[in-house]
């Protein structure tokens, strides 16, 4: 089940833009993110697809979608501060931006992932 999830999760992202990071001007990134969405109005996001870890089985499928922006300032800039300082779930230190899908179908966290990405994308 999380084969399937990482592989339709995977291609949700190739629809949306991703190419794999090697030879890309993020190819430094490549060993943990091996996806990059070059052109974003934040810079460049690179992409992980994860499925549940196995203490997670509990919970069911799904995974998680581990995003970085490694320009975090141009990041911060696009992801704006809420009242209690949060950046939209952007980490303003390292410029990290994940989606955890714990027990979340396929089909929901490609809807939910996609309607991310574009709010992003240049």
């Amino acid at each position: 089940m999380s084969e399937s999830w990482c592989n339709q999760v995977t291609d949700a992202l190739r629809e949306l833009g991703a190419v794999p990071t090697e030879n890309t001007s993020q190819d430094g990134w490549a060993t943990m993110y091996p996806f990059v969405i070059e052109n974003t109005q934040a810079g460049p996001l690179l992409l992980s697809v994860s499925p549940s870890m196995s203490w997670e089985k509990r919970i069911g499928a799904g995974g998680s979608v581990f995003g970085r922006f490694p320009d975090v300032e141009r990041a911060k800039k696009f992801f704006k501060v809420d009242r209690l300082g949060n950046h939209a779930g952007l980490n303003p230190y390292s410029g990290k931006w994940n989606h955890h899908y714990f027990d979340w179908s396929a089909t929901c966290t490609c809807r939910d992932i996609r309607s991310e990405i574009e709010r992003v994308k240049a």
